[in-house]
């Protein structure tokens, strides 16, 4: 029978192990068509406000307020509400980990579950949040999502989840993604 010095000693190395290789925090990009067909709601809009506050459960919660300026799958709107999990008010943090980051004055494509009370949530932690970007290059408008950086996956490469963890060189996941070919995917995929 192992000792229990052996058998702590070897929990921590595999905790260091797992955390030098980033083992807790791999995602692997959900692919767009997927997103698009899961959404209830897919818009374009300006983030123009943010505000925490605490719930009748003592959570905090983060409410994002959108100017709407496209509706790609939903009902006709011009404001639009983002709620997440966690915040902070005052010195009090929460924090979920992987969630997409929305700031204030951002443009951004958001693909969006609704909750009971008809806001928003976004779909995938950060998978479902892609930031608008000019490119310096072209003046094209870009769609950055933190997954995918500023390309778009090449139509033979999967993205799907697998046993086997992969990773994907920016080189090889395809071209730009303009709006306008974000747009066309979801056109082309959402019911």
């Amino acid at each position: 029978m192992l000792s229990s010095a052996v058998l702590r000693l070897a929990f921590v190395l595999w905790g260091v192990w797992c955390v030098s290789s980033g083992f807790a925090t791999q995602f692997l990009p959900v692919p767009i068509e997927e997103l698009a067909r899961t959404a209830d709601v897919v818009l374009r809009g300006e983030v123009v406000s943010r505000s925490c506050e605490r719930d009748p459960r003592g959570r905090l919660t983060t409410r994002i307020e959108l100017a709407v300026s496209e509706v790609w799958k939903g009902a006709p709107t011009t404001h639009f509400t983002v709620v997440q999990a966690g915040g902070t008010l005052g010195e009090q943090r929460q924090t979920v980990i992987g969630q997409a980051e929305y700031r204030i004055g951002e443009e951004v494509v958001a693909f969006l579950a609704l909750n009971r009370s008809g806001e928003g949530v976004t779909l995938g932690l950060a998978h479902g949040k892609f930031s608008l970007v000019r490119s310096r290059n072209s003046g094209e408008l870009l769609a950055q999502s933190a997954f995918l950086g500023h390309v778009a996956p090449a139509p033979e490469m999967s993205l799907s989840i697998s046993a086997a963890p992969r990773t994907a060189s920016r080189a090889s996941l395809g071209s730009p993604l303009t709006v306008e070919r974000l747009k066309e995917i979801v056109a082309r995929t959402a019911p």
